[in-house]
Order: structure tokens, then C-alpha cells, then sequence
């Protein structure tokens, strides 16, 4: 990892003296003899968050990039070396934050250095991540439905028996590397589920469950997406995962005993599995579910392009969720869901489609507090410190016995 001396971000906003322009310069400080550098970010111009696409021009300290904003006003976006785990770092010595890139202006990075990959480490020595259990980690797992490879890990917790009689519970959890090692989580900061699960079912003595624990990729926004790639990745998850991970380990394969947790985006594609496969996955844990999601949002992630219901041109801001709703989407009768969301950042503009949602749902037969809840946290932002704070609410109230 290269030394972390300082960091300072600053954005000069640079109004041009005629006509109006939709490009934007990024300008960054990095270390001497830091290798190429890459942005990654929220519009096609900056790979649509592809870590390893847009490279920066320069060789020395000082590098560059001039895009086009694709119609948007502004973007947001990352340094890295050319993947998610060699992100640049903070004052702190911590990933920075998504970076603001606005129409006309310059943003400018001063960065310290780039998280080292440490990934390779963190898989022959899972212990030094103080991870409780057992993490088995499988490289390069390929689908046939036409989405990227990735990584999955399996965690077994501490009590799991290969050769006993105790069959498990299953929690099929996106943004796998943020769970369990705070070595390879995004923000370093891991979600603690390991020390959740034990901590729960020692005090309520629930049969603890086996996690799997899927990575996302670079195609994050779209494969988590209902009306983007979100049915590829439910067919990889339910047609190949799930036969894998059946045959090697000793797992309750019954839809009231198999879980699917996320985050955002992740929220959303746990809903829609629950919605779409109950047959499935009969327990969804959506936790700051990103109920904004719109068809403009779609284009966006799609690089201008359409898939499933929205297209290039639609700049329509009304949540799809929303709409699917006014078109008479139906939930079927089985699942339980759990619901969250804070009140700053990126939350703060959840809570009333949420209580739109909630409504739905008791509108659709669901009982509230016994078939969902839908909780708020006070002072709770948009990341997995805040997530982490509450990941075991939502697996007491979906692991406990239904009254």
C-alpha cells in the first residue's frame, strides 16, 4: 500500500462564458510512482462504476480525465487502480467517499494513496480477519445468463457440523464482501454478521444459519435491478448457486428457511426475489431498500439504453416501484419481509415511498409486524456502519417463530 500522507478535495466550479456545456474535468494529485489510474463512476462516460475502463491520462503526479456528462447535470464517481479493491484513500487512511462531478467544473482530487489488494491475503488468512466460523471462498464463479463472474464465500458458522444431523438455515446476501472482513469490505467497514448470528442465536438459541455471501460486480446497479438484469441474477442465484451450494453443505432447502439480504440496491433485488420466487426465498431482509429507483435512473445505469420497461430517452423521476404498484403488481401470500431506512443522506428521501410500499403490502393481505415490518432509524445514514448497527433487528425479527 502506498504511504498515506494527506488528503484535501475541493471543487472549483467553472462556469463557462458562452453556451452551456455538459462536460466535466476531473484533475488528481496522487503519489509519485502510482501506475495508472482509473475513474469509475454513475454515467457511461465513467464505465457505469467499471473500475478498471476509464483510465485517466498522465503518468505522473498530476492526472486527468475531461467527460461527458451523458445529459446529466452532474455524476459521482472514484479513483482507483483498475478494480474495487485498490480504491484511493482518505486522510484517514480510509476509502474515500464518491467524489462530486457537476456539468461545466473542475473537481479536484488530492489523493494519499490506494488501498493495497488485500483480498488475496484475506483468503488464506480468514482468521486475521477476526471472522468467526469458517469462510469458504469460491473464485471466478461463472453464470449462464449472460452476467459477469464473481466471487462467493460461504460462511458456516462456529457450531456446523459436516457429518452432524442439523441442517441449516440459508441467507443469500448481496454485496458479499462487506459482510464478514473488514479487510475486503468497500468502506472498511464490515457489517459484523458473523458476530450478529452468534450473538442472536445464543440468546434465543435458534439453529444458526449458513451464509452465502455473493460479491457484486462492476454491473452492480443493473443485476440488482427489477427491471434490469435483476431476473439474469435471481436465475443464477435460484438455477446454479443454490444446487451448488445444496450438494456441498448440510442446508434446509424450504423456502420458509432460505433468506435474501441486501442494501440498497440490494434491498431491492431482495424484495423482487421474495415477490417474483417465493416458492424460493420465503424471508427478505431489505435493508435501506432504494425505493427511488426510476425509470430515469434505469436509462442511466443502462449506459442510454433500454432495458425491460424504461428507455434512453425517459427521464421519468416517478419511482418504478411506484408505478409497478398503479399496474396492478400483486406480493404473493408466503413471504415475510423486513423493511428499514434512516434519516440522513441517501435515506432521508426514503421514508415516504417507503410508507407508500407499506400500505401495498397490508393492501396485498400482509399483516404488519407479523408478515413485515417497515422500522426507521433516527440519525441513520446510507452505509454499513449504520447497517451493521442494526443487521440483527432484521434477523430477529425474520429468524423468529411466527406467532
Amino acid at each position: 500500500m502506498l504511504q498515506v500522507t494527506r488528503v484535501k478535495l475541493f471543487v472549483c466550479l467553472c462556469a463557462l462564458a458562452a453556451g452551456c456545456t455538459r462536460s466535466a474535468t476531473i484533475r488528481a494529485l496522487v503519489p509519485e510512482g502510482t501506475p495508472v489510474v482509473y475513474a469509475a463512476g454513475s454515467v457511461p462516460s465513467l464505465g457505469n462504476w467499471d473500475p478498471e475502463r476509464i483510465a485517466m491520462r498522465g503518468t505522473g503526479r498530476a492526472r486527468e480525465l475531461t467527460v461527458d456528462l451523458d445529459g446529466a447535470d452532474e455524476a459521482e464517481f472514484k479513483l482507483t487502480l483498475g478494480s474495487w479493491s485498490t480504491e484511493a484513500l482518505g486522510a484517514d487512511g480510509r476509502i474515500m467517499q464518491n467524489q462530486r462531478l457537476r456539468a461545466g467544473g473542475v473537481t479536484t482530487v488530492e489523493v494519499s494513496g490506494f488501498q493495497a489488494d488485500r483480498s488475496t491475503d484475506a483468503f488464506d488468512d480468514p482468521a486475521g480477519g477476526g471472522v468467526l466460523g469458517t469462510l469458504v471462498t469460491w473464485r471466478d464463479v461463472r453464470s449462464t445468463q449472460g452476467i459477469r463472474a464473481r466471487t462467493v464465500q460461504v460462511w458456516l458458522p462456529p457450531e456446523y457440523d459436516p457429518a452432524g444431523a442439523t441442517r441449516h438455515p440459508v441467507i443469500y446476501a448481496h454485496d458479499g464482501q462487506n459482510l464478514f472482513d473488514p479487510r475486503l469490505a468497500a468502506f472498511g467497514t464490515d457489517w459484523g454478521l458473523d458476530e450478529a448470528i452468534v450473538e442472536l442465536c445464543a440468546r434465543t438459541a435458534c439453529t444458526p444459519p449458513i451464509v452465502v455471501a455473493v460479491w457484486n460486480t462492476p454491473d452492480r446497479r443493473r443485476e440488482y435491478c427489477p427491471w434490469g438484469l435483476g431476473d439474469r441474477y435471481a436465475a443464477f442465484l435460484i438455477d446454479e448457486l443454490m444446487p451448488k451450494v445444496n450438494a456441498e453443505f448440510r442446508t434446509r432447502t424450504d423456502a420458509a428457511a432460505t433468506m435474501t439480504l441486501g442494501s440498497s440496491m440490494g434491498g431491492l433485488i431482495s424484495f423482487h426475489l421474495c415477490r417474483t420466487h417465493p416458492e424460493r426465498f420465503g424471508l427478505g431482509a431489505c435493508v435501506s431498500t432504494h425505493v427511488p429507483f426510476s425509470a430515469a435512473d434505469l436509462a442511466r445505469a443502462n449506459g442510454g439504453g433500454a432495458v425491460g420497461t424504461a428507455g434512453a430517452g425517459d427521464a421519468d423521476r416517478t419511482p418504478l416501484i411506484l408505478r409497478d404498484i398503479e399496474a396492478g403488481m400483486a406480493f404473493p401470500k408466503g413471504p415475510r419481509l423486513w423493511f428499514d431506512y434512516g434519516t440522513e443522506g441517501l435515506d432521508a428521501a426514503y421514508g415516504l415511498i417507503q410508507a407508500k410500499v407499506d400500505a401495498w403490502l397490508e393492501q396485498q393481505g400482509l399483516v404488519r409486524e407479523r408478515d413485515f415490518t417497515s422500522r426507521r432509524f433516527d440519525g441513520a445514514d446510507h452505509s454499513e456502519r449504520a447497517w451493521r448497527a442494526r443487521v440483527g433487528q432484521a434477523l430477529a425479527f425474520l429468524l423468529a417463530p411466527v406467532r
